[in-house]
């Protein structure tokens, strides 16, 4: 009887860890991508090797999403990587990949960078929920958005008013953000 005991115990235990230690690969391997994409940015490596650094490490954590269900953080590193490599349209894919598992200010004031280097009019109301969703983010605002995105908070939250954030834009209409 203790032996059947044990061997449940054991099997519980092992069905229990044998996901986490998939996901603590994952971690490990987020890590040391992230790693790959601030060498490539440091200045320290030639242009074209930081551009295959950065590209590389974009593709790495898009695919490393899958392995990380529900976790927005390699498909915001993905999209950072490749908004740093020039690949701007596929910046906007995985932002807004990152933002189905969540919202994050973070990721809202980066989609509007990705936007406003496209010249997408999606910029500034972007910028608008990312300082609506967090207001510390209002210094990371591009300089030339700052006070229209002000305006706007503003007249949005006057006395009285008890307003919904600003929308998101639509959605790109490809599947493949949430892969």
């Amino acid at each position: 009887m203790k032996l059947l005991r044990f061997v449940t115990a054991l099997v519980l235990l092992l069905g229990v860890a044998i996901p986490e230690l998939a996901r603590y690969r994952a971690e490990r391997e987020l890590r040391r991508l992230i790693t790959a994409a601030m060498v490539a940015t440091s200045g320290r490596v030639a242009a074209p090797v930081a551009g295959a650094l950065l590209r590389g490490a974009s593709q790495k954590l898009a695919d490393l999403a899958s392995r990380m269900p529900g976790d927005a953080r390699p498909r915001m590193y993905a999209a950072s990587s490749a908004m740093l490599s020039g690949a701007t349209n596929r910046a906007v894919e995985l932002y807004f990949g990152a933002l189905a598992c969540g919202e994050r200010g973070e990721i809202d004031v980066n989609l509007g960078l990705a936007f406003a280097a496209l010249e997408d009019s999606r910029a500034e109301p972007m910028f608008v929920r990312a300082v609506w969703v967090s207001p510390g983010l209002r210094k990371s605002v591009p300089a030339a958005y700052r006070e229209r995105v002000r305006q706007e908070i503003a007249r949005r939250s006057g006395p009285g008013l008890v307003v919904d954030p600003p929308s998101l834009p639509s959605l790109p209409s490809t599947n493949a953000i949430l892969d």
